[in-house]
C-alpha cells in the first residue's frame, strides 16, 4: 500500500470546522492547500481522499477540485458523485486502489474529522501538513488531538499575518529516512 499524507488547518484548539464550512477566510491557506495538493510528478496526477460532508462542504463550483483525482469515503453505495470522482466505502479500500495506479504521483487526505481520526493512526501516513491558525474559531469539528509519537516537526515558517489572522505552515514527518524528498515553497 503507497504512503500518504494529511493537509488541514486547524485553529488553537485543533478546530477544522464550523456548520460544515470553514470558520475562517484565510486565502493563502488555500493557495498553499492547491500548491501541496497539485504538485506533482510529470504526467501523473496527485489525489486527495475525502469524507462526503467534505466533499459536500466543498463550493458546487469547485467540485470536484481541479487537477487531482477526487476520492470521496462513503459507506452509502447509492451516493451520487460527478463522473470521475471516484467513490470507496473505506479509507484502506481507496488507498490500495490507489496504489496500483502508476498514475497517482501522491495522496492526500484532505478531511473530515472521522477521516482524519483514521489517517492519522494509519501505518501508511508519512507526513501532515498543518496551517496553524493563530486564533478560536468556536469551532464544532476537530483535527485529532493526539499526533502519533514518531512524527516530528521538519518545516514550519515565522508567524506570517492576513487581515488580522496570524498564521504558519508546518510539517511533520514519520521519524524515518526522507532524505531525497522535496518540499513544498509557501509563497
Amino acid at each position: 500500500m503507497k504512503q500518504f499524507s494529511i493537509i488541514a488547518a486547524i485553529d488553537q484548539q485543533m478546530g477544522i470546522g464550523k456548520n460544515g464550512t470553514l470558520p475562517w477566510h484565510l486565502p493563502e491557506d488555500l493557495k498553499y492547500f492547491n500548491n501541496v495538493t497539485k504538485k506533482t510528478e510529470p504526467d501523473k496526477e496527485n489525489a486527495v481522499i475525502m469524507g462526503r460532508r467534505t466533499w459536500e462542504s466543498l463550493p458546487e463550483k469547485f467540485r470536484p477540485l481541479p487537477d487531482r483525482i477526487n476520492a470521496v469515503i462513503s459507506s452509502n453505495s447509492e451516493l451520487e458523485l460527478p463522473d470521475g470522482v471516484l467513490h470507496f466505502d473505506s479509507l484502506d479500500a481507496a488507498l490500495t486502489a490507489m496504489s496500483t495506479s502508476s498514475k497517482i504521483d501522491q495522496i492526500f487526505v484532505i478531511g473530515g474529522a472521522k477521516l482524519y481520526e483514521e489517517a492519522v493512526l494509519h501505518p501508511e501516513l508519512e507526513r501532515i501538513y498543518l496551517t496553524r491558525i493563530e486564533s478560536t474559531f468556536d469551532c464544532d469539528t476537530f483535527f485529532p488531538d493526539q499526533i502519533p509519537e514518531e512524527f516530528e516537526i521538519v518545516s514550519t515558517t515565522d508567524n506570517l499575518e492576513s487581515d488580522g489572522l496570524e498564521y504558519n505552515f508546518v510539517i511533520l514527518e514519520n521519524d524515518v529516512d526522507h532524505s531525497d524528498d522535496v518540499y513544498i515553497e509557501t509563497h
